[in-house]
């Protein structure tokens, strides 16, 4: 397995309130994470370093099983860290957590992060977006179409900061030549699935495909801060 990741803070933004983590673990397994501190929010840079901090300090035989568990203690960090510090409170983050091996995958999700998987030359979403345009867009009320550029889009149903969150997650398991993108929201909001599954299906390293990508999204706008962790299940790419 091998992995790249890259961070722009975008056109617009002059701070970078994403946090990325690849960490390499002892039984060859590996945690990535990535988490999106919640624009206009105060600290929320902070928040999402808080989470980034939280699942680098852990004991890597905590991480098997326990991503849910995790992402809820890390919710009540940063609610604490806010606590302590009133020009902060209120901060919050989204943040997606991956743990793999060359086989097995186990994710855990809260908010609007993605993690994608192409396989056999299919790009498949395997979070759901956790906002009120998804909602809405599954309960019929809106298209595909307006979902993409729905004034609710930014409006998240839950993010870490909060009480009472309920992290989705799930299994999969990937295979050699598999590829898998763990991004932020300014990724997917400036490069369609299309352009994402057209630069993964190229014959090129994957460092290229990340500079590919970046250059899209930035090329589009990069209306946000941009950040991602590619990785393709092989020996060397």
């Amino acid at each position: 397995m091998i992995f790249v990741t890259r961070t722009h803070e975008g056109r617009i933004n002059q701070m970078n309130e994403d946090r990325l983590l690849v960490r390499k673990l002892p039984d060859g397994k590996t945690l990535l994470l990535a988490a999106d501190g919640l624009g206009g929010h105060p600290g929320g840079h902070v928040a999402a370093s808080l989470v980034s901090q939280y699942f680098s300090d852990q004991p890597a035989d905590r991480l098997v099983g326990s991503l849910v568990d995790l992402l809820v203690e890390s919710s009540s960090v940063i609610s604490r860290h806010g606590a302590a510090h009133p020009a902060i409170d209120g901060m919050g983050s989204t943040a997606t957590a991956v743990l793999l091996d060359s086989i097995n995958i186990e994710w855990a999700h809260v908010g609007d992060c993605r993690l994608y998987h192409l396989s056999d030359k299919s790009l498949k979403s395997i979070t759901r977006d956790q906002t009120l345009a998804q909602q809405m867009y599954e309960r019929g009320d809106i298209s595909s179409e307006e979902l993409t550029h729905h004034r609710l889009g930014h409006m998240l149903e839950q993010c870490l900061g909060e009480d009472d969150i309920e992290p989705d997650s799930g299994t999969l398991t990937w295979k050699p030549g598999d590829f898998l993108l763990l991004c932020t929201d300014g990724l997917y909001n400036m490069v369609k699935d299309e352009g994402i599954h057209d630069t993964l299906s190229r014959s090129t390293r994957l460092d290229q495909m990340a500079d590919q990508l970046m250059e899209l999204a930035l090329k589009a706008g990069g209306k946000d801060n941009i950040s991602f962790i590619l990785g393709c299940n092989v020996e060397h790419k």
